[in-house]
């Protein structure tokens, strides 16, 4: 004996069974596009990040390298060490 009855998801009624929702209306629905498209976005921005950081990386590196060495000198100057 199966009793059916009605489950709101989003804005869709969806026949429920014993046996849970239907799995037809699961690959058929369009609730899970918009977080698969967010999914992209952030991926195509991380891959940007890591394509930014592998292009300017070591020129990055020398700017705080240079500005540490030029900080640490003049705090030796400063303080006499």
């Amino acid at each position: 004996m199966s009793q059916n009855t009605d489950v709101v998801i989003g804005k869709k009624n969806v026949k429920k069974n014993e046996s849970g929702l239907k799995l037809n209306y699961f690959l058929r629905s369009s609730l899970g596009q918009g977080m698969t498209e967010y999914i992209l976005i952030v991926v195509l921005i991380a891959v940007a990040a890591l394509v930014t950081i592998k292009a300017f990386g070591g020129k990055i590196k020398g700017l705080f390298s240079k500005s540490a060495s030029s900080i640490e000198s003049q705090t030796q100057d400063s303080f006499g060490k």
